[in-house]
């Protein structure tokens, strides 16, 4: 994640949210780097935020890359999905909040779409990415479904595509 591009980290916004106070951040941080854990992986492990909450927060993260809405509505949302325990898109749902119709640019997707791997490998993985907390290209290499190399150009293809630098469609060709 790299504010170069305009994308806020997660942890930032983790903070910036109140989910995750800034010490207990930096604690995970450090750990993170240390270890060579994913952030995500490191905060549920020490109790500092709980799963749901961790992926309501990435969806979040991903509509406002994907630009689908705004950061105001987003903040807006995720306060609901603290106060309330719910989740992100049932937040969006009772707040009246509508994302653009623009495809999203999920990383799974794009790899289905360009036939890199099937749908059904893809639920299968985001299922397992779910239980461990582990990133979906993460856990593509780790149970060699696809190589590192590949998954850094889809990573790099879908930023670009998120910049509109590169469309969805010749992203997918590329792929």
């Amino acid at each position: 994640m790299d504010k170069a591009l305009g994308l806020t980290p997660l942890g930032e916004l983790l903070v910036e949210w109140e989910l995750v106070p800034a010490s207990a951040m930096e604690v995970a941080l450090n750990e993170s780097d240390k270890r060579g854990l994913p952030l995500g992986l490191v905060l549920i492990m020490h109790d500092f935020i709980d799963t749901d909450t961790l992926h309501s927060a990435i969806a979040a993260q991903s509509f406002m890359r994907d630009q689908l809405i705004s950061a105001a509505e987003t903040s807006r949302a995720m306060a609901l999905v603290k106060r309330k325990h719910v989740s992100f898109g049932l937040a969006l749902d009772l707040l009246g909040i509508e994302s653009t119709s623009r495809p999203r640019n999920r990383l799974g997707e794009l790899l289905v779409e360009s036939d890199s791997i099937s749908r059904d490998q893809i639920k299968s993985r985001l299922s397992l990415a779910k239980m461990t907390g582990l990133p979906l290209g993460r856990v593509l290499v780790s149970v060699a479904d696809l190589h590192n190399d590949f998954i850094d150009l889809a990573l790099n293809l879908q930023d670009r595509v998120r910049l509109g630098d590169v469309s969805r469609d010749d992203a997918v060709d590329r792929l």
